[in-house]
């Protein structure tokens, strides 16, 4: 081997070696979601939270793995849906999914930053939960 092919392998070692090193240590970042569910856990159907968690596995998501989803509930008191709120709105959450109008807007008057993902509101405009369809806001 000559000492330019030697100089030119050990460059092209030493370039790539910190890509390798780099990918390695790098850990797989975990998603915190919240749950709030108005009612109880029984009151919900099984079948909306395992759709629900059907969804976060088919965009990569799984629990235990790169995700943990804390699930709270209501119990149907509108005292405890914002206590739960104003608990969620300190914890450092990348989301938080709900169910009809009243946990947003408790959740909306905490003032967090937290993205909030809802379903199930008839009319979101006239609840207060958006602004407009166009452009939601907050």
């Amino acid at each position: 081997m000559q000492r330019r092919d030697f100089i030119a392998i050990l460059g092209g070692t030493t370039a790539f070696w910190p890509l390798g090193a780099r990918a390695q240590q790098s850990p797989e970042r975990v998603a915190r979601i919240a749950f709030l569910g108005p009612g109880s856990s029984s009151t919900l159907s099984s079948n909306h939270i395992d759709a629900f968690k059907q969804g976060l596995l088919e965009n990569g998501l799984v629990e235990g793995r790169n995700l943990t989803v804390d699930y709270v509930w209501a119990d149907g008191r509108a005292e405890r849906l914002r206590q739960l709120a104003e608990d969620l709105a300190k914890r450092n959450l990348d989301i938080i999914v709900t169910v009809g109008a009243q946990p947003v807007l408790a959740l909306m008057a905490t003032r967090m930053a937290t993205p909030i993902v809802f379903a199930i509101v008839g009319d979101p405009i006239a609840s207060g939960v958006v602004k407009s369809l166009a452009r939601p806001g907050g």
